[in-house]
């Protein structure tokens, strides 16, 4: 209501403050982080905040505008494949009827479909008192934020609010059930196992799932890890809020990552390590390993604000406020039995939901036969191939008249993918600072749009792009619909071609790099990459003192460098089978007339430092826990083999 549409990053942003959203399964979060320099911008942050979520005007042309992002989006996520078998699973473990292939981003028909009422109505009654909590840590006066919150957010209680959420009913399955995927390109195989969990408010049984995947999966010594090791693959675990009812259990996921063919032979392995806890109870070393691993989680949970405040949040929105001060003591006082009894209760091998993304090289008939030859084969169902089968990709490589290299990648996706890099490895600059200052710029717009303009004229055409350089390289990728594929290739050659190079824009740019190495959390590897690798990868430190002295001409060279000496490989993923002309839009929109660059030639880039003697790197910052790195460095040899 208080501010016009892109006002709210505009105003955040000049706070020196980040703020972003993100949507779960059954939780949609909205934050702001932000130092606290005084009463007065506390005070505008929860202003701010607070009319964002209280006060929407949900403008008529707005909802239709933001139709087209999100829709890119969500083609975008379901174009990843094990994004869509993690989603079936879930779906087949709690009997979930809905037709959109993921539960979290929807379906674009919905989003097309949706009007300025529907959006209205969700908000007034969803973002309701009663379904909300506002969790705020960091350097001030609590009664002072108590008072702000309560005078912003004022949204009246709606009457029988809960009667008018719609909420999907969680069924836990009574027998197992399998769906079988062929990744378009991927080379490995991934394997999801999803198992009905305990409900909301049971602390101790949540303590003992997570002892039983520390157990199995905690570190590469860990029972089921050495066992997968044997077959070179890998394994992980998760437990996952899914339902909007207090009562709805949570999902237990497990997920293997093995060589392709192996899916079989990695859920036989993980079916013996659970079963050989009857007789094979964990032992003290491995108790100790465990209770350590949890202690130690549980204390970064409150290590810094953005910690503190997801851990709180997510125990508000899960229901397990009240256990965080039992956890410590949970943990402390766990059994081998409580790991053992929680197994048996919850990881039953005949109501397990099971999704497997094999590698595009993989027939039908191979995993068939690969499950058939499984031990653990019989307590699931027959197979069923629910997902998609995709063909692989056909790729074609061409030189363009400008010397770049082009590879267009036909794909079924409605997305385009660009990856272009312009490379010249002969000169590299010597102050730390001027490839961060250039990459600033070059995402300020160009000198034709200022930032905001180009950012509205790119969200518009469907395309999002970024912009990276270092020292031998400008990175730009990209990604739009495949009708916008013109104004994606425009777009990025505006930007890398047409530099915004004030002073003001150069002022500005040192200005927001200065704040953020000022301002980054310590990182123990930052000074070892430093060392290791010198002015390739400086320090927050290094990159500081070099601002001193940088200047706008000394960008500007490193800058016309890169353009003028470089060798440029570009990548194109589009649906050329779908749409032919797509082919010739790409090929001479990403050839630049009267441009010659450098023929492309592979070239290692010579960063390697022996080190001549053991070195310890030491630095300080007030937390719970050391964080250590052991690094060695080797030179590559330049043999592929």
């Amino acid at each position: 209501k208080n501010m016009a549409p892109g006002m709210f990053f505009k105003e955040v942003g000049k706070l020196g403050a980040s703020t972003n959203a993100s949507t779960d399964y059954a939780q949609t979060d909205f934050y702001i982080m932000s130092p606290i320099t005084d009463d007065k911008s506390l005070k505008r942050i929860i202003e701010m905040h607070s009319d964002m979520l209280v006060n929407p005007t949900f403008p008529e042309d707005m909802v239709e505008k933001e139709k087209g992002p999100v829709t890119s989006e969500i083609s975008m996520v379901n174009d990843d494949i094990s994004s869509i078998a993690l989603n079936t699973l879930i779906k087949n473990l709690f009997q979930i009827n809905s037709k959109s292939e993921n539960l979290v981003a929807g379906s674009i028909e919905t989003v097309n479909n949706i009007t300025r009422d529907d959006v209205y109505n969700h908000w007034k009654n969803h973002f309701t008192p009663d379904n909300m909590y506002t969790v705020m840590a960091g350097g001030f006066y609590p009664n002072y934020a108590i008072d702000l919150i309560a005078k912003n957010f004022t949204t009246p209680a709606v009457n029988n609010a809960e009667s008018l959420r719609t909420k999907e009913t969680l069924t836990p399955i009574r027998q197992s059930i399998r769906a079988d995927y062929i990744s378009p390109n991927d080379a490995s195989t991934n394997v999801f196992c999803a198992f009905s969990g305990p409900v909301p408010n049971n602390a101790k049984d949540d303590v003992a799932l997570c002892a039983l995947g520390l157990l199995l999966l905690g570190n590469n010594s860990s029972r089921l890890s050495r066992e997968l090791n044997e077959i070179y693959a890998l394994g992980d675990f998760d437990m996952q809020k899914v339902g909007l009812k207090k009562t709805d259990p949570k999902a237990i996921i497990y997920q293997f990552a093995t060589q392709g063919g192996d899916d079989s032979k990695a859920l036989d392995k993980f079916y013996e390590a659970v079963k050989s806890l009857d007789y094979y109870p964990p032992d003290n070393e491995e108790m100790t390993m465990i209770k350590n691993t949890m202690l130690k989680g549980l204390a970064s949970g409150f290590e810094n604000t953005e910690s503190i405040t997801d851990t709180i949040g997510s125990s508000l929105l899960g229901g397990n406020f009240s256990n965080i001060s039992e956890y410590k003591n949970l943990i402390e006082n766990l059994t081998p039995n409580d790991i053992i009894n929680a197994a048996n209760k919850y990881i039953d091998f005949n109501k397990m939901s099971v999704a497997v993304v094999h590698p595009y090289n993989m027939t039908e008939e191979q995993i068939q036969s690969n499950y058939d030859n499984s031990t653990y084969s019989s307590k699931t169902n027959a197979l069923s191939f629910t997902g998609r089968t995709v063909s692989t990709d056909k790729t074609d490589l061409y030189t363009l008249s400008d010397n770049s290299t082009l590879a267009i990648n036909d794909s079924d996706s409605e997305n385009c993918y660009y990856d272009w890099r312009l490379t010249c490895k002969t000169v590299i600059p010597d102050n730390p600072a001027c490839s961060y200052v250039l990459t600033q710029i070059l995402n300020d717009g160009s000198k034709y749009k200022s930032k905001a303009d180009m950012s509205k004229e790119a969200i518009l055409n469907s395309v999002d792009y970024d912009i990276d350089t270092n020292s031998f390289q400008i990175h730009t990728v990209a990604n739009s619909l495949y009708a916008n594929t013109t104004d994606a290739i425009r777009t990025m050659k505006e930007a890398i071609y047409a530099p915004r190079f004030t002073q003001e824009d150069f002022d500005a740019a040192v200005n927001k790099i200065r704040t953020y190495c000022s301002t980054m959390d310590k990182d123990a590897s930052v000074n070892l990459l430093a060392k290791l690798f010198g002015k390739y990868f400086p320090s927050p430190k290094q990159i500081l003192k070099g601002l001193e002295t940088l200047t706008l001409d000394d960008v500007k060279q490193h800058y016309n460098n890169l353009i003028f000496n470089s060798s440029a490989n570009i990548v194109v993923s589009a649906p050329i089978s779908e749409h032919p002309e797509l082919k010739e839009q790409i090929i001479e929109g990403m050839t630049t007339p009267n441009v010659k660059l450098k023929p492309y030639a592979p070239q290692l880039l010579k960063s390697y430092r022996p080190n001549e003697k053991t070195t310890v790197l030491l630095d300080t910052e007030e937390r719970n826990q050391a964080q250590i790195y052991k690094n060695y460095s080797f030179e590559i040899s330049g043999n592929i083999e």
